[in-house]
């Protein structure tokens, strides 16, 4: 083959005609590819390109590349897919064939460049039929014009919605507006988060579309300010429920929760004082709740006691104000004695709960873990004496048996109690592996020691008393802070 006028000879049809395809060549092409280069293979232009054939990379079928290309978008966070058509020729192929990569459209300027409203069609269009995953994060009045002139091409895909995540002002939601009639037949998950303490009087109006989206199972609505009003959903197909921020009252909360059945996780802030009478609105029943959060200023306790969760995991409570309210009885252990035999974390805060009361509400709770305890209206010891195991063999017979992490914050206690009940929980023998030179035996099993966290409100002498006299039964199994 004569040389080129540069002097290099030119590549042979038939390997350019392989290159060009991206593709690891059959082993009867490989041979005859190689002894059609021949001498040429010394040229190290042309050995780099043989060599390049028989990549690892070129074997892989493109439905494998194509999984790659999505795991490495949507698990990974990868927002920028235009990368992936850099690499080689096959690989832009691969990725132009795979509609569902351009079906996630990201716009986060602190991760990475804003996408312009033309790139963003550009993936609308590819993506074909697919459906959107739509992810904006943009805080702050610079990005408002930007905001103001994506929303309307969005919402001309809103037959594809399947998750649409919204972290910008409040007010710029009225530029999102679904064009049609019962268009939203694919969305499932709709989040809405403000931390801008901007106009939001109009989020309920603006919102108002989500009525005609009759899958929808997953609502947040996350604001720093409050807000007035009351969304219209789909309550029925709900499984996650946040409404944070909105002024609900009991009553409404409870009317909610009468419809969302099929829900599994809620989240919610009670802020309107309004009255409340559990007697005519009788009872409900969530079968398959698991996670359970309030946040409120205004009175709930009735709405406790007018619920039943059998299948509660996690419970969430927080008083929102300066000042530390009381839990009246018996209120805290009606709920607890329906609904706490599966609970594995408590989380109170700014909430006060007599010591009896707690005792009998921690008796229902057998399956704890993880325990922040509410700060009673007296001693905390009642409490710490009832988690004190009797004997060494008596673990049912002491409050939360399987506890494993605990704090006790803001509340008076006995360094006594508090010592007695942790030493009660280490069986014999840990303690003299832990402290022994060398730690002889190794670290205890999982199943030897149960309390491995504590977190105390103490400080100066009284926290290195507590830090001293847990070393010696404990070692290095419980981390203590204070």
């Amino acid at each position: 083959m004569p040389p080129s006028e540069d002097g290099k000879r030119p590549l042979p049809e038939a390997l350019l005609r392989v290159l060009r395809t991206g593709r690891t060549p059959c082993v009867e092409d490989a041979a005859s590819v190689k002894d059609l280069l021949g001498d040429q293979l010394e040229d190290p232009t042309v050995f780099e390109a043989y060599q390049s054939l028989f990549a690892p990379i070129r074997r892989l079928p493109p439905e494998v590349l194509s999984s790659i290309f999505l795991w490495a978008t949507y698990l990974r966070g990868m927002k920028n897919r235009l990368v992936f058509t850099h690499v080689c020729h096959s690989w832009r192929l691969d990725a132009l064939d795979t509609p569902r990569l351009w079906s996630y459209i990201f716009v986060d300027p602190t991760t990475a460049a804003i996408p312009s409203t033309d790139l963003v069609e550009a993936h609308l269009h590819r993506s074909n039929s697919h459906s959107l995953f739509i992810s904006i994060t943009a805080a702050g009045e610079s990005y408002e014009a930007y905001i103001s002139s994506l929303l309307p091409l969005l919402s001309q895909y809103s037959n594809r919605w399947h998750a649409v995540m919204l972290n910008f002002p409040i007010p710029l939601l009225r530029h999102l507006a679904p064009q049609g009639s019962a268009t939203l037949k694919r969305l499932k998950r709709f989040h809405v988060v403000d931390t801008i303490l901007g106009d939001s009087s109009d989020v309920v109006q603006a919102l108002s579309f989500l009525a005609d989206a009759p899958m929808l199972a997953d609502f947040q609505f996350v604001t720093v300010k409050r807000v007035a009003g009351m969304f219209k959903l789909p309550w029925a197909q709900m499984t996650r429920l946040h409404l944070i921020g909105l002024a609900i009252s009991p009553s409404q909360c409870f009317d909610i929760l009468r419809q969302c059945i099929p829900l599994v996780d809620f989240r919610i802030s009670v802020l309107e004082d309004s009255p409340f009478h559990p007697s005519s609105l009788g009872h409900a029943v969530l079968p398959h709740l698991t996670t359970l959060g309030i946040s409120f200023s205004a009175p709930f306790w009735e709405l406790m006691g007018s619920i039943t969760l059998p299948k509660l995991r996690c419970l969430y409570i927080s008083h929102i104000g300066d000042t530390r309210v009381t839990w009246p009885e018996p209120h805290f252990s009606i709920f607890t004695h329906r609904s706490a035999v599966h609970l594995e974390r408590i989380t109170f805060s700014n909430i006060s709960v007599p010591s009896d009361e707690m005792i009998r509400a921690f008796r229902n709770m057998p399956a704890l873990l993880h325990c922040e305890i509410p700060c009673p209206s007296d001693s905390i010891d009642p409490l710490l004496r009832s988690m004190t195991c009797s004997g060494q063999n008596n673990q049912q017979d002491y409050v939360c048996p399987k506890l494993e992490s605990l704090t006790i914050g803001g509340v008076t206690f006995s360094c006594d109690a508090l010592v007695a009940m942790v030493e009660s929980r280490y069986p014999m023998g840990v303690a003299r592996e832990l402290n022994t030179e060398g730690r002889v035996g190794g670290w205890p099993q999982r199943s030897d020691i149960r309390l491995r966290k504590l977190q105390i409100g103490a400080r100066g002498s009284i926290a290195d008393e507590i830090r001293r006299r847990l070393a010696r039964c404990c070692g290095w199994g419980l981390a203590i802070s204070t």
